[in-house]
């Protein structure tokens, strides 16, 4: 696994799984996160996800996974986004953090040796 992250930047290598556990302060049971993965002035994402099903709905865990089959995308910056969505209808951005930023989502080239 390689990747790193940031509170505005995630960088991945081409074709890695990324698997990040996140914990809401509260309880998520029927909720759905959604990740997102855009190019720049485009609205249809290159990655898209929704996770229904939860490490512990009661004490709010989950965890996020891209499989290798959905980062195995061209080498660039992207920009990510990534949100929950409650039973009652809320929706909360969590990633990035804060409503004003961009976070990027940079896919490097495999290395060789």
């Amino acid at each position: 696994m390689s990747f790193t992250l940031s509170s505005n930047q995630i960088s991945i290598t081409r074709g890695d799984t990324f698997s990040i556990p996140v914990h809401f302060h509260q309880p998520i049971q029927g909720a759905t996160i959604s990740i997102a993965v855009f190019k720049e002035g485009t609205l249809l994402p290159v990655i898209q996800k929704e996770i229904t099903e939860h490490l512990d709905e009661t004490a709010g865990k989950s965890l996020l996974l891209l499989e290798k089959e959905l980062t195995d995308i061209d080498p660039g910056t992207y920009y990510i986004q990534m949100a929950i969505t409650f039973l009652n209808g809320a929706k909360y951005t969590f990633y990035p953090p804060h409503p004003d930023t961009k976070a990027l989502f940079i896919v490097q080239e495999i290395q060789t040796v």
